[in-house]
């Protein structure tokens, strides 16, 4: 009896896999179009440079890591559908079942070929998806402590009573559209900040989170006041005679939607409220903590030391002037505004159900 041979599933696939490689430009267009736009990223983040690479090599090397993976399985997808293909139409041409003709050579397919074929595509795609985590894992868990500097929050208003009446409801309110119609709502803590890229790239920020220690309530996390959303009161005069001020140039949330250069300092103001009720009287102390988290993946936390609340200090009429520090902006119109007809709710309430 003809013995026969076994066709290798592994190594036509194999040549599949490196015939991928060699076709036309036109063929290897996609690949080209990955490679010209993590150049321009690599560009655009700094990451190109001697310095990027020797500040962090796994950070600059992670976006080309992901790119060899993303190319890499294209191209196993691409050699598992040829060798799968050419095996049907050879099958399909063969009288006998499972036999074929390889060079005039009888060879016999598995009859489990399929499953043999998908398990050595899903095999690959394993891998190459562990090898971008680990790439990324690497660039993650690279000491974060030296990446920004960060003021120590002093310069800062807190209001955590919770208070929606008219008169004595703290120094800072919003108003915006909710499902009440125009709005206000008091602002638990408005602090300006300072913040400095120490690296020697840009860095963007992705999301950022605050925390704040009060001596009747300890940690409590607090929620962003998107800058863009909401008009600013200044209100220590009362609802009835509210400031309006224009944070669009110095929000922090609002900066923050730009890179921070490298070596840069980015400065601004941005609001928070807060879901639980606590006395924060004047003189108290409380710390602030601060998490920030790149678009790649870093996060860097900086816990203030304790500061002691001073509203009164930052309100008008200080006698005490500043060459640096938190600017406020006055827009122009009416002077003072009345706001105390406004619905009143927390920003961080629930939108109760119809």
């Amino acid at each position: 009896m003809e013995e026969l041979a076994t066709v290798s599933i592994i190594s036509r696939f194999l040549q599949a896999f490196a015939d991928g490689f060699v076709l036309s430009v036109k063929d290897l267009g996609v690949d080209i179009l990955l490679v010209i736009l993590t150049l321009v990223y690599q560009y655009h983040s700094g990451r190109l440079s001697v310095e990027a690479w020797r500040e962090n090599v796994w950070e600059a090397s992670m976006p080309w890591v992901w790119l060899i993976c993303l190319v890499a399985a294209k191209h196993v997808w691409m050699a598992t559908k040829k060798v799968y293909r050419e095996l049907q139409q050879d099958l399909h041409r063969s009288r006998r079942p499972f036999i074929i003709l390889t060079d005039g050579e009888q060879e016999r397919v598995p009859s489990n070929y399929q499953l043999k074929l998908g398990g050595i595509a899903a095999a690959c795609f394993s891998v190459l998806t562990l090898l971008a985590i680990f790439s990324w894992q690497l660039a993650k868990n690279t000491d974060t402590a030296g990446i920004f500097a960060i003021s120590d929050g002093s310069f800062s208003f807190v209001n955590m009573t919770q208070r929606l009446t008219t008169q004595n409801t703290g120094d800072w309110w919003v108003s915006y559209q909710s499902y009440a119609g125009d709005t206000a709502s008091p602002v638990a803590l408005m602090q300006y900040v300072e913040i400095t890229n120490l690296q020697s790239v840009p860095e963007t920020i992705r999301s950022y989170a605050m925390a704040i220690r009060t001596e009747d309530c300890g940690w409590t996390y607090l929620s962003p006041i998107p800058l863009r959303s909401v008009a600013v009161w200044w209100t220590y005069m009362g609802l009835d005679h509210a400031i309006p001020m224009d944070f669009h140039e110095n929000g922090l949330d609002i900066v923050l939607e730009k890179p921070i250069p490298a070596f840069g300092t980015v400065t601004g103001s941005w609001l928070f409220d807060s879901k639980v009720r606590c006395d924060v009287p004047e003189g108290s102390k409380v710390q602030y903590r601060l998490a920030l988290t790149t678009f790649d993946g870093k996060r860097f936390e900086y816990t203030t030391p304790e500061t002691v609340v001073s509203n009164k200090s930052h309100s008008p009429g200080n006698t005490e002037g500043h060459l640096t520090g938190p600017a406020f902006h006055v827009p122009p119109g009416p002077r003072y505004i009345d706001i105390s007809k406004l619905y009143r709710r927390l920003y961080s309430d629930p939108i109760p159900k119809e």
